[in-house]
This record gives C-alpha cells, structure tokens and sequence, in this order.
C-alpha cells in the first residue's frame, strides 16, 4: 500500500486540503444480480432517465456472472483521480429485483466503480468488456453536441475533437477541466471561489519540465509560480499547481476574450460549441470580484 499523500493548497482562495488518496481495494460485484442495462452517449436511441440512451438489457445468467467475473477479477489500483474521475462513455448499471445497485462506467483507457473510482484498462481489457455487453468502439466516444443539461444540474459536459471539456459550478466553487478523450487524462484544471478574483491553475505533465507554469492566451503569456507538486495516482502524471493567480492577469483576461488558452506552449484548448464559450464566460462571472 502507498504512503497516504496530502496535497495542501494553504492559501485563502481554498479552505482545507486536497487529498490525493492511494490506491484502494473494492469488494466483489453482489451474486444475485439479476439484469444488467448497457447504456451508451452514441448510437443507442431508447430514451431513459439520466444521460445516454440504453442500447439493451442483458438478463442471462451466464452472460451476467462473465460480466460480474470481469469486474472482480480487478478487484485493486481504484483511486479518484484529481478533479474527480473521468466521465465515462458507456455505463452497466446493474440491477436486483428491478432496483439498481450499482453502476460501472468505461472509456478506452479507464474503468470506473463505486464512489468515482477509476482504474486503468488496456485495449485487450477494453475490447473483452466491450464483448461482454455486446458493443465496439465506435461507442466509445461522446456526443458531438453539449449534453442537455437539466434545470437541477450545475455541471455541462461538452466534447471536441482534441479535447473533452467539463464546466463545474457548486456552491462556492468553480471549476473548468480539460481532458484527453482518448485516455482520460486530465491535461489542465483551473478553479476559484465565488466571487475572490483568484484562481488555481494546475497543469498535468509526464514529467516535470519547469518551476513555472507558462500559460499563453492570444499574444499574452505569463508565467505562474508553481506553489505545489504531486502525482496524480491513476495517470502518475506530475500536476503542477499555481494558486492565487489573480484574475487580471493577463493571460486571464485574453482568455476571456479569445475562450482559447494554452499552458506550457501545447495546443491550444479552445471551444467548439456555443454551450462551451457560454460556460467559460460564465466561470469569469462567477469568479471575479
């Protein structure tokens, strides 16, 4: 088991600690699960509650128990990865009697179960999964267009085709990610609380390159003390974070203006949807002074 490892942000704009917990184990899958639902973002069309469409509803015995043997043959290595797990393409939620128990969800890197735990998967895993439940690949991916968003929902979550894009507004919090489709890789996460005029910027990197976080929006580029270091438990990407970074910056400020920003002289993460632009200027709204 890894050394419990404690990433603390002291400073105003954060209150507490953000804890990157080790790896965990979880317990087998319930025996006596009794229809599984194959639920997918694409190419299934029957309307259910919540997001995605159901594609089919799997209740042999067999095929479930190769469902349940799956999962619980990787029963080690699930951790929350930084920001919260991925969001996942496809899920198989698992029911007993009508009622549903539990819910497993899946991309073409990474599987997801319990309390937003996630654990790798290489493409063998991915494919004998994918054969389980009665799927391919061209399932693994979300939507073109921004997933509707109900009235009671305060988080979008919108895809293009470099990066998937999720916009989060809880509370006192906010929060933009950014993330690698294909893996699920966290490749930048800004946040702030409501209304300070500051925010926390961190970058995921493969290895440490500098003591600095270069960010570049349009012609402005500054570089950002790096207040702390981690690795993120999952990717065992090196995050580095700058916190207390005003809002005025100017980099901050092009971004506002252009909805495109770049860290460490990488592509740009820019939007391709309206929903998109309307988020980030809605993230500037909620944060500002």
């Amino acid at each position: 088991m890894y050394e419990r490892l404690w990433v603390c942000i002291a400073l105003m704009m954060v209150s507490g600690c953000i804890a990157l917990e080790p790896p965990v184990d979880l317990p087998p899958l319930s025996a006596d699960i009794d229809e599984v639902h194959v639920v997918a973002r694409v190419h299934c069309t029957e309307p259910r509650l919540g997001s995605g469409n159901l594609c089919h509803v799997i209740s042999d015995p067999d095929r479930i128990a190769a469902i349940r043997a799956f999962i619980d043959a990787r029963p080690d290595g699930w951790s929350t990865p930084f920001g919260g797990a991925p969001i996942h393409p496809v899920r198989i939620e698992m029911y007993r009697e009508g009622k549903l128990i539990e819910s497993v969800g899946f991309s073409q890197a990474s599987v997801e179960r319990g309390m937003f735990l996630s654990r790798r998967v290489d493409d063998a895993e991915v494919d004998q999964l994918l054969s389980l439940i009665g799927l391919d690949r061209s399932h693994l991916r979300f939507a073109r267009d921004a997933l509707k968003r109900s009235d009671g929902d305060t988080s979008i979550l919108m895809a293009s085709v470099d990066h998937v894009w999720w916009a989060s507004i809880e509370g006192r919090q906010g929060r933009l990610s950014y993330f690698i489709p294909e893996t699920d890789d966290v490749i930048a996460d800004l946040s702030c609380v409501r209304r300070s005029g500051l925010i926390s910027a961190s970058v995921f990197l493969s290895d440490r390159e500098s003591d600095v976080i270069e960010a570049q929006a349009g012609e402005a580029v500054s570089l950002w003390a790096v207040q702390t270091e981690s690795n993120e438990p999952i990717s065992d990407a090196v995050v580095l974070t700058a916190t207390h970074v005003p809002m005025s910056d100017p980099v901050m400020t092009a971004f506002r203006r252009t909805q495109s920003i770049a860290f460490q002289r990488q592509q740009a993460l820019s939007p391709r949807l309206p929903a998109e632009e309307r988020e980030i200027e809605r993230f500037f709204v909620f944060c500002q002074p």
